[in-house]
């Protein structure tokens, strides 16, 4: 009976021990494939990658891609590309594994906080007006557009070449990363106030990699899986000036009249440019300095002192008003707000009365654009 009762005991005492080791085996397995930096490969478990932006500037904490600044802006009325904003990715991968790693990095992006979805172009928002938004491309360093491998619309992400980590070793690089505002966007209204933003942190950058053994199999041909917690976020910020710019204006030119003649009248146009929802004004002032839009064209003959006097008008209406320099009153200058494209006003010129010196006269007017 008590040897019966031992190898019951025994028994009993083995199956407890060969139970009791299970769990411990899955923790071991558990504790590998759940670790929170591990990726695929047969070496992803050892392999753990991070990475920074280091931009031009910060928003809200975070590094900054900045085009222009609060009190000079980018020209979006300029017929040259805005200059792009280069930034750099810092990555770092450490190899805690006895075997030296094979390993490819891939850096995905997606379409930004607030258009997730949207790569060709990218959208950026008025901080002050949800409504207002600028285009925007994220370049790869062979200029073609970033993306992500998680969605199958996007454009691809950047993948490193393949690179050896030593065992219990680290290796860090650089990527440059490129922002590019689109050009033709004349009807963005300017940042008096805030900016215009795209926002790349919380879930819209992640790492990816995949790690191999360098003594086994082929080197790594993706990125594996993405993982939610690698990120390296960032920000692209862009403050657009007002601005307006004389294109053009005709010379008015009388043609040639007998001595006496009166009444003389003749017109031209004058053109300017200003962004979208920018008050600007237009003024006329002729060489003598009148601001009443009251000037005098002189002799091209050094020994003739006579000057004709002529008179500026806002367009060719009978009734139309004197076009000088001032804010109000007689010869008060013209009133506007840009809606960013091309905006054209008629000028006419009116000459009493020729009873001159026969020769030829001319005058220069200066455009004074205020916005």
């Amino acid at each position: 009976m008590q040897i019966n009762i031992k190898r019951g005991r025994l028994k009993t005492a083995n199956r407890l021990f060969r139970q009791m080791t299970l769990p411990v085996v899955f923790g071991l397995l558990s504790l590998s494939a759940g670790q929170a930096w591990a990726n695929s490969g047969e070496a992803g478990p050892f392999v753990k990658c991070t990475a920074s932006v280091q931009g031009n500037g910060t928003f809200n904490g975070h590094p900054a891609l900045v085009f222009g600044s609060q009190g000079n802006g980018v020209n979006l009325l300029n017929n040259n590309q805005p200059e792009d904003i280069q930034a750099t990715i810092h990555y770092q991968c450490t190899n805690t594994d006895t075997y030296t790693a094979k390993v490819r990095l891939c850096f995905n992006i997606d379409g930004g906080r607030k258009s997730p979805d949207k790569y060709i172009p990218r959208t950026m928002v008025h901080s002050r007006n949800n409504a207002q938004t600028l285009q925007l491309s994220l370049l790869k360093p062979d200029d073609t557009n970033w993306g992500t491998d998680n969605t199958a619309n996007s454009p691809s992400s950047f993948a490193t070449n393949v690179f050896h980590i030593g065992l219990n070793s680290t290796v860090s690089g650089t990527i440059p990363i490129k922002a590019r505002l689109i050009s033709g966007q004349s009807n963005a209204i300017p940042t008096n106030l805030g900016s215009y933003i795209a926002d790349f942190t919380g879930g819209s950058t992640s790492l990816s990699w995949k790690a191999e053994r360098y003594a086994r199999g082929p080197n790594p041909s993706d990125c594996g899986n993405i993982l939610t917690n690698n990120r390296f976020p960032f920000v692209v910020q862009a403050h657009v000036a007002p601005v307006c710019e004389f294109i053009s204006a005709d010379d008015i030119d009388f043609g040639t009249h007998t001595a006496g003649s009166t009444n003389l009248k003749q017109s031209g146009n004058l053109t300017v440019r200003c962004t979208n929802g920018t008050p600007y004004t237009v003024g006329l002032i002729p060489s003598n300095g009148n601001q009443e839009g009251r000037g005098e064209m002189k002799s091209t003959n050094p020994t003739n002192t006579d000057k004709v006097p002529y008179r500026l008008k806002k367009g060719t209406n009978t009734n139309a008003h004197l076009w000088g320099n001032q804010p109000s009153g007689t010869g008060s200058w013209q009133k506007a707000t840009g809606d960013g494209s091309s905006k054209t006003y008629t000028v006419a010129a009116e000459v009493q009365n020729t009873d001159y010196t026969p020769g030829e006269y001319k005058d220069k007017v200066t455009v004074d654009i205020r916005y």
